[in-house]
């Protein structure tokens, strides 16, 4: 399967306040701005708001359905929310690959998630290696999008180098209730 330039994937879906509560439940981000309507109701939201990586799972999910061999290709995604994404509205998920680079073996893809009013809830991009390409390319792709390293004070107690981890086990549960969401 080839991809080519102006190429389109898009899947118009409405999330649920289930599909919020699941998805905090299965990562553990249980933040009262997408959980607690009560609590959302008085935030400048006015109510619940999608997760983003709830946002980019659906991005992601996409990806897979539309072009499988990139879907565990990506290299880079970078994401913005510009504006909230609320429960039982339709958005549509759409990815566009804006630029093939075969002899670097990448691609480019745009990624959003467009709001009923024209708004996007999600904007990004994402560079994937293509099918077939070396490890050497790879690692050449990686190289050229590394994060500039912040200079000054830390921000907000947060210092360049500190790290943080969480180690958690999923069960076939978890992972078949990801799968459906």
């Amino acid at each position: 399967m080839t991809i080519a330039v102006g190429q389109v994937a898009s899947v118009t879906r409405a999330f649920t306040q289930q599909d919020f509560d699941s998805f905090a439940a299965l990562s553990g981000d249980d933040n009262p701005i997408h959980v607690d309507p009560a609590f959302a109701a008085r935030s400048k939201f006015g109510r619940t708001v999608a997760h983003g990586m709830l946002l980019y799972s659906a991005v992601s999910s996409t990806l897979t359905s539309r072009w499988p061999f990139l879907g565990c290709k990506q290299l880079v995604q970078e994401l913005k929310f510009p504006a909230p994404t609320y429960a039982d509205e339709a958005v549509e998920i759409r990815l566009e690959i804006v630029s093939v680079l075969h002899r670097d073996g990448l691609a480019e893809l745009s990624t959003e998630v467009a709001l009923p009013g024209g708004e996007r809830g999600l904007k990004g991009s994402m560079l994937v290696r293509l099918p077939g390409s070396s490890k050497f390319q790879l690692r050449t792709a990686e190289a050229a999008v590394q994060p500039e390293q912040p200079a000054g004070e830390p921000f907000k107690g947060f210092a360049v180098g500190q790290r943080v981890s969480l180690q958690r086990s999923f069960s076939a549960k978890n992972l078949a209730d990801y799968a459906d969401l």
